[in-house]
């Protein structure tokens, strides 16, 4: 495996694994959410695991026990894949809309063959 690959692998593993380890909070509907006061600025774009799990106020939380602070905002839908957020646009319209400093890319499990090819296909 060469060098890029490698870390072009490590980079969504580790999302992927903030995005499956981070599950404190629940929400019941998919949306856009509002900022919250902060100082980091982390943009999530995702589906329902993104916004069930409420994984953006979950993050705020966790800093705020440290007494720092995480603005966040969420894109997220229901069975949408990083392709679906880029034909949709909500997404880029929000990456483009603020400097942020971390955007967090989330879609289905990459040991599922439709969600692999869609990532390789997409970097």
């Amino acid at each position: 495996m060469n060098h890029y690959w490698s870390a072009t692998v490590n980079r969504w593993a580790c999302a992927a694994l903030v995005v499956t380890t981070s599950v404190l909070s629940c929400s019941s509907a998919p949306n856009a959410t509002a900022p919250l006061a902060g100082g980091i600025r982390v943009l999530f774009i995702g589906n329902s695991l993104t916004y069930v799990n409420d994984l953006p106020r979950t993050l705020s939380s966790l800093a705020l026990t440290t007494g720092d602070t995480i603005q966040t905002s969420t894109v997220a839908f229901p069975d949408f894949a990083l392709v679906d957020h880029i034909n949709e646009g909500s997404a880029v319209r929000a990456i483009k809309s603020a400097a942020w400093q971390f955007v967090v890319l989330q879609q289905g499990p990459s040991s599922v063959q439709v969600n692999r090819d869609s990532l390789i296909a997409m970097t």
